[in-house]
């Protein structure tokens, strides 16, 4: 039988101190003289002779079955026992308001008198479709429970039933039974056996369980370790939790594996609990309930198939390194204001490493590390998307638009979409904020990226990428290209797009306007080993630098700017660019296979000239470069042939203004020195005329295929 926990949560700890209605009880038969609390002549809310019905001003006190109801003179729901009483049993009427029993002379009074349970008809009864919490005692103040026979708590209301003062007795202990939640939050003393045979019992405090016996649990019950209330430091500092979750027992716990377990965090004692050592991790049919402030991290391989309920505080799945992994019939719900986390090493997938039903809930998600977690069902969790780093990918089920809170980026966090994303800057829900470097990637399909659905962002500004992170797009793991289609504002700033190569030719595309400010210009840095293609006019001034992968500009980068290719790295693109500098380990591979590249400044090339070489028209069928400054040559040419030259082939490569002349060769070639590409034999002039079209004249770079060209060995 599955553990009640998550259904026992979902109304009892919110009502741990609250006041509400009760509703429908029938009262058990009596094995003693019933006395029922009327509050009649009452005096500070104490129990005497005048405030029970049906006893003639007499209240016996050793036998009577105590009840308290809806009827209630003078709304005395605060009370106290006036007296060391002894009674047969306790009982909770439908009806009836939150009752508070003191075990003092009066609710303002702080001497101690203790409230004894006899052995006639030991017990506490709650009534099912009781609303109400109820309080036995003061915290700190007044005496405690005496057991003299076994006690019983059927607790089957939907509130709670607090012991604030201690349990005592010798040779006997208490079992709870019902599906309502009792808190033990006292020092107790008792030395017989805890029994939970239904519902929810919270231990707070390091001897709340009694002395000697410890707590048995059984299929249907479910017990909470460490509870203490929001912002208290009355927790218990749990220091044996790995034992719990390896060997499934703890020093006084016998879990049944149906049972439930809580695991409260708040202590002061630790930022996080760890499952550590060796074990095999939670197992059986129990259910597992997170409270507290902190975050348990499980880094071992938990079989529970129960519910995973985070009332509070997170959970972890893995704790920094490769070991962690919940079974996938444990259904995850994660509450308002608490978070579900994965914090792997290696991937991960939902449905493999968690539940593959749809994650639920208003609480958060978090993906910590450089890895790739996949998220494949309809999960419906309503706070916040936290991706911390590595690719959280979508598919399947998945969608964003099912998961409406924030979504959040940094630390090279990358949302692997399965939709386009149309989300607005912000805090919010259903809104994107960069605290870090972090992006998009395309998944399935190719991807647009519209935040706010279009318009103008600025970098480090609204909730858009920090100053001195990255906006990052595309991913190994991506399948198709994503478009981000907003201009952005630089601000005057050195601005970094990372594009990482995944499976598509172009991984990311830029369709805005990068630059926008006039007053304050900024500089542009692609790094990432994608590919990367800017559509648009763009208007920043500063510099261009290739950093890593491929720059394709099939729109334009202002004459002002100096784009700068260093080693590994390639420009290409039919666009134009401003001054333009190919390092060592650089490559310049104009065109769209093939096309034209207009240099609207200088041309230095150190590194590699690239070209396709497919027909003798420049732009269609051949790439070309058009330089409008002055053009130095110390570097390769290199280039792929996709047809067979006719002899005499003129290919203008290189377009000069003006009238100065080329400085400087390709490595190894000299005016009218030959060179192979693509298995043909051509002749290279610095000296060319492409307003002629002749070989020799002018001051073009161009390429004659020898007569009789061959086919090399």
């Amino acid at each position: 039988m599955k553990s009640r926990i998550p259904n026992l949560f979902r109304s009892h700890l919110a009502t741990v101190f609250s006041m509400a209605a009760l509703t429908g009880f029938a009262v058990p038969p009596a094995l003693a003289d019933t006395a029922t609390w009327t509050g009649d002549n009452a005096t500070d809310g104490q129990w005497n002779r005048n405030t029970w019905e049906n006893f003639g001003g007499v209240f016996a006190t050793n036998s009577n079955d105590v009840v308290f109801g809806s009827t209630n003179t003078n709304n005395w729901t605060t009370t106290s026992i006036g007296g060391s009483r002894t009674i047969a049993s306790l009982t909770f009427q439908a009806g009836s308001p939150a009752y508070d029993i003191r075990l003092t002379g009066g609710v303002t009074a702080t001497n101690i008198y203790h409230l004894t349970f006899n052995s006639t008809n030991t017990g506490i009864t709650v009534a099912s479709g009781d609303t109400s919490s109820h309080v036995i005692g003061q915290a700190g103040v007044g005496g405690t429970v005496i057991l003299a026979g076994n006690l019983t708590v059927a607790h089957d209301g939907s509130g709670t039933l607090v012991f604030l003062r201690p349990i005592t007795g010798t040779g006997f202990g208490v079992t709870k039974t019902g599906s309502g939640t009792m808190i033990l939050d006292a020092a107790n003393t008792y030395d017989g056996a805890t029994q939970v045979d239904g519902g929810l019992l919270l231990i707070k405090s390091l001897d709340a369980y009694g002395s000697t016996s410890g707590v048995t649990v059984g299929a249907s019950g479910s017990v909470g370790i460490g509870i203490g209330s929001t912002g208290t430091t009355t927790h218990y500092e749990f220091t044996d939790v790995v034992d719990l979750f390896n060997t499934n027992t703890l020093t006084g716990f016998n879990l049944d594996p149906a049972s439930g377990v809580a695991v409260d965090t708040t202590a002061s004692s630790f930022s996080v609990i760890n499952q550590g050592g060796a074990g095999t991790g939670l197992t059986g049919t129990r259910s597992l309930t997170i409270l507290g402030t902190k975050t348990l991290q499980l880094n071992q391989t938990n079989t529970y198939t129960g519910a995973t309920l985070i009332k509070e505080g997170g959970l972890n799945v893995g704790a920094g390194l490769n070991g962690g992994k919940l079974s996938p019939d444990s259904v995850i719900t994660v509450e308002s204001g608490a978070t579900f986390g994965i914090n792997l090493q290696r991937n991960a997938s939902q449905g493999t490493d968690f539940s593959s039903a749809p994650v639920t809930g208003g609480g958060n998600f978090i993906k910590y590390l450089d890895n790739t977690v996949t998220l494949n069902a309809a999960n419906t969790y309503a706070g916040t998307t936290n991706v911390g780093g590595g690719l959280l990918k979508y598919e399947g089920g998945a969608t964003l638009a099912l998961t409406p809170g924030n979504l959040s980026l940094s630390g090279g966090g990358v949302i692997g979409l399965a939709e386009d994303l149309t989300r607005s800057r912000g805090t919010g829900d259903n809104e994107v904020q960069w605290t870090g470097s972090g992006g998009f990637a395309a998944i399935g399909a190719d991807r647009t990226v519209s935040l706010g659905g279009g318009g103008n962002v600025q970098w480090n500004n609204g909730s858009f990428v920090p100053a001195g992170q990255s906006l990052i797009l595309g991913d190994e793991e991506a399948t198709h290209t994503v478009t981000f289609t907003n201009n952005i504002n630089f601000a005057g700033g050195s601005r970094t797009i990372q594009v990482d190569d995944g499976a598509a030719d172009i991984d990311a595309i830029m369709s805005g306007t990068l630059g926008l400010s006039t007053a304050t210009n900024g500089s542009f840095i692609k790094t990432g080993s994608g590919t990367l293609e800017l559509s648009n006019t763009n208007t920043y001034t500063g510099t261009t630098t290739v950093a890593g992968g491929s720059l394709i500009i099939n729109g334009s980068i202002s004459t002002s700017s100096l784009t700068t290719v260093e080693n590994g790295s390639t420009l290409g693109g039919s666009g134009s660019v401003g001054a333009l500098t190919i390092d060592v380990g650089g490559t310049l591979s104009p065109g769209n296979s093939p096309g034209i590249l207009t240099v609207g400044g200088d041309y230095i090339q150190n590194g590699t000239l690239s070209l396709e070489l497919n027909g003798t028209t420049a732009g269609t069928l051949h790439d070309q470069v058009d330089v409008a400054g002055s053009i130095t040559l110390n570097g390769l040419l290199v280039a792929t042939v996709g047809y067979t030259p006719a002899p005499s082939d003129l290919l203008f490569i290189l377009l000069n203004d003006g009238t100065d002349d080329v400085t400087g060769t390709f490595t190894g070639l000299a005016q009218g020195d030959t060179v192979n590409l693509g298995g043909f034999d051509w002749m290279i002039s610095y000296t060319a005329d492409s307003v002629g079209g002749t070989f020799l004249g002018g001051n073009d770079i161009a390429l004659m295929a020898v007569p009789e060209p061959r086919a090399a060995l």
